[in-house]
């Protein structure tokens, strides 16, 4: 069975942070809640440590937050999974998508 990656995009203001939890409480709660195995949900946003890190299901990247550094953190974000993880697909979405699992 191939291992399937799901990564959604979010900023640190509150709207796109309520979408986030509208996700986790819908189409993803069965993916966190492992009832699909191969399937792993992370959220990322930017951090201000200075460092990429992983904390529960959310990748932190060292990166700004705004729209001009969307591809900066979405990079941070693909070089921690990269590094850290095995995946055979990774499927990359923002917090207003509804995913058909």
């Amino acid at each position: 069975m191939k291992k399937i990656i799901i990564l959604v995009m979010k900023c640190n203001i509150p709207f796109f942070i309520r979408e986030e939890e509208i996700d986790r409480e819908t189409w993803a709660k069965g993916v966190i809640s492992n009832y699909y195995p191969n399937i792993k949900y992370f959220s990322y946003t930017s951090s201000d440590c200075g460092k990429t890190y992983l904390k529960g299901n959310e990748i932190y990247c060292n990166s700004r937050d705004d729209y001009e550094h969307t591809a900066e953190k979405t990079y941070e974000a693909f070089k921690y999974v990269n590094e850290n993880m095995d995946y055979d697909y990774i499927f990359r979405t923002n917090t207003n998508n509804y995913i058909n699992i």
